[in-house]
């Protein structure tokens, strides 16, 4: 989808949630970390913007990145063969670029290789998973 290198990442929002249940969703953004919970159509915010983004978890962030290889990813995930599943949706600005990178994907996840798995975590998506519960000192995404 991208093909340099991740320097710096300037705004980032993932979203994981189900249909029958509690969702979250992490925002980085000018230099603070917000996490939400959904129930339903309800929204939580969780934690006031007083977790600072640190140079060491965006490092910690861009070095998951390349190791997951998101830069193979494609844009879409997703099996609509299920009917009531997990969605997720990771959007970001990196590198002071205009563009907004957004990806996306129900009950299919990604792997390093930018194919997919359905109906369970790729070793790849559970890293990310890992890295943000990391950088939000949280456990939200699991």
């Amino acid at each position: 989808m991208f093909t340099t290198p991740i320097e710096k990442i300037d705004f980032l929002r993932f979203f994981l949630g189900n249909a029958n249940g509690k969702s979250a969703e992490l925002i980085i953004d000018k230099g603070f970390v917000y996490i939400s919970e959904y129930f339903g159509y309800f929204k939580e915010i969780l934690q006031n913007p007083d977790k600072k983004f640190s140079k060491i978890s965006e490092q910690e962030l861009i070095s998951t990145f390349e190791e997951i290889g998101i830069r193979e990813w494609k844009e879409n995930y997703s099996n609509n063969d299920i009917f009531e599943g997990k969605e997720w949706e990771l959007e970001m600005k990196i590198n002071n670029e205009q563009k907004h990178y957004y990806f996306f994907g129900y009950e299919e996840y990604p792997s390093q290789t930018g194919d997919s798995t359905s109906q369970k975590y790729t070793r790849e998506f559970r890293k990310l998973l890992q890295t943000l519960n990391s950088v939000s000192r949280s456990t939200y995404f699991a």
